[in-house]
């Protein structure tokens, strides 16, 4: 038997045709107009994934003599996991618009304090006695405060900036990790729960690598790029071991959300906030319908961790209890309208 020649065009298109069914059943010439003005090409894939068993043809109840398309089981399953994955794709964008205007923000700092080692006098140059000493300025701290008030921060956090900062690289290491072995659990229970024919596993094949190419080049090939000279320093010899950041599937994907407690500034945190909550989303693709049972649990641990939470430094990062409470809080508020949107 002849294996079915997947090539990008034709994932993408599926992945339009199956998203836009997703929303709604409709007829051919609608999935036509929203899909691609190609209509050969898309009649070509709507032929294919019928030959999948991800498209189905029923009867309009409007127009007896026409046929509406409509998802199959394994089509729904297949486009609420693309939903999802979009929907994380476009509030992780903002998320990452964010690390590069921090990434941005650290090289202007660092460019300042070039020029402020330059113009700072020698200590061996003689200087009048009863000279008035002009009063030295720390040009690059003062510019970092002013970007910092112009974004909506308050003075408090401007004092956590470099944990905020910090705390940005690990949220889009972490969930990114989470997605992969999200969608690794997921793609595995289509092939458990369903039985495919020769065209749908290709099609999922294709999708599947397309997916997690997008996913794996985000962490491989693009982490060393968001990082900053600050966060570089805390390294030897100005180097990272990125090894320390490939998907390791360590932890549990739920695990991956309990792991970013870091004070984020309240425009910083908003931004945060819709990342994780979509990332819940996504993690509820694999049915977990223990989550609902997990996360007041977690909710109620966190609440005590943060009333018991000691005054003094408690770790070697020294993270405040200040600190613990907002960042703790903004978890709190995650799992809670995750709990309210379903």
């Amino acid at each position: 038997m002849n294996r079915l020649v997947v090539n990008n065009r034709l994932v993408v298109t599926s992945i339009k045709i199956l998203s836009s069914l997703y929303k709604k059943n409709t007829f051919v010439n609608d999935i036509i107009q929203q899909t691609s003005s190609d209509r050969s090409f898309v009649i070509k894939t709507l032929r294919t994934l019928e030959k999948g068993r991800f498209i189905e043809s029923i009867n309009s109840k409007s127009h007896k003599q026409k046929k509406v398309k409509h998802l199959s089981k394994l089509g729904e399953e297949l486009a609420n996991l693309i939903i999802c994955i979009q929907n994380f794709n476009e509030e992780y964008v903002k998320l990452r618009q964010l690390i590069d205007e921090y990434k941005k923000l650290d090289e202007e700092i660092k460019k300042f304090k070039e020029t402020e080692l330059k113009d700072k006098p020698s200590p061996f140059i003689k200087r009048n006695p009863f000279e008035i000493k002009p009063k030295k300025y720390k040009i690059s701290e003062r510019l970092l405060k002013e970007k910092l008030r112009s974004k909506g921060w308050a003075n408090e956090e401007i004092s956590y900036y470099y944990e905020c900062q910090e705390g940005l690289y690990y949220t889009d290491i972490f969930l990114h990790e989470g997605t992969i072995k999200i969608l690794l659990h997921k793609f595995l229970s289509i092939l458990d729960n369903f039985d495919l024919n020769v065209v749908a596993r290709d099609i999922i094949n294709q999708i599947i690598i397309q997916i997690f190419q997008a996913e794996l080049t985000d962490i491989v090939t693009n982490t060393h790029v968001r990082y900053t000279t600050n966060l570089k320093k805390k390294y030897k010899n100005n180097k990272i071991d990125y090894s320390q950041y490939y998907p390791n599937f360590k932890y549990e994907p739920l695990d991956y959300i309990d792991k970013l407690r870091f004070p984020f500034s309240l425009p910083v945190m908003e931004i945060v906030k819709k990342v994780m909550l979509f990332y819940l989303k996504l993690l509820d693709q694999l049915n977990l319908m223990e989550l609902t049972k997990v996360i007041p649990l977690k909710i109620k641990s966190i609440t005590l961790a943060i009333e018991d939470s000691p005054i003094y430094p408690i770790n070697e990062d020294e993270i405040r209890r200040e600190d613990m409470r907002i960042c703790c809080r903004c978890l709190i508020t995650v799992y809670e309208k995750y709990l309210n949107s379903n």
